[in-house]
Formats: structure tokens, sequence, C-alpha cells
């Protein structure tokens, strides 16, 4: 799993090492690439760098996150708990309506006390 907060899966650690192959190998997945991309996206260059006051791809953009999750081939739940979750319509948009009400209180932040700082 990329991170704690994500109880999705490609590879199974041990499934890995049982068929010859290596931790290396699961970070080639298309969660794990997908995951990247955003991430480089996000960051952007020093002078336009994406609000790092919301820098999880999870939890603050948890849009983007599950499109790619949609999107990737084989990814499975950690437990049961995460199968429900994926499904459910309404923790997905509560989930959006957060990430929209902490871009609206930190997005003014990040811009008049971060980016413009690192312009002088």
């Amino acid at each position: 799993m990329p991170c704690v907060f994500i109880p999705y899966y490609v590879d199974n650690v041990r499934d890995l090492y049982k068929s010859g192959r290596k931790l290396e190998d699961a970070l080639q997945s298309d969660l794990f690439r997908k995951g990247r991309e955003w991430q480089t996206k996000y960051l952007g260059t020093k002078k336009k760098p994406g609000n790092m006051l919301m820098p999880c791809f999870i939890r603050d953009h948890h849009k983007e996150f599950y499109e790619a999750i949609k999107s990737c081939k084989k990814v499975l739940p950690e437990d049961e708990c995460a199968k429900q979750a994926i499904k459910d319509e309404k923790w997905h948009k509560m989930i959006y309506d957060f990430d929209k009400k902490l871009a609206n209180l930190t997005e003014p932040y990040w811009k008049k006390e971060y980016i413009k700082k690192d312009k002088k």
C-alpha cells in the first residue's frame, strides 16, 4: 500500500517474493505510477507549486485519487472496510466537500504567505 491511509494495493509483498519479483516491481504498478504522476504535476515548479498546505493525494485531493484508483486494473482493498468505502458514494461526497472547504481555507493563505514570500 502506498500509505497507511490508502488501504488499497496491487501487489502483496509475500506474493511478489514467491513469484521471484522484488519490491521495486510493486513500485511500478499503475497505482504507484499514477500517484507519482499526480505528485509531479501537483508539485509543479518552484515558482508555482501546488498548495503545499494540501499535499496529500488521497485526503486533500480525493477526487483525483478516486479517479486514479478506479482506472487501475488490479487494485484490491486491504479489508472489508476499504472494500465498502470505495463503493460508498456518500463517503466520497463527504471527502470531496471536505477538500473544497480545505482549499477555500488554505489557498488564500498559501498564496499570501508562501508564494509571495518565495518571489522576494
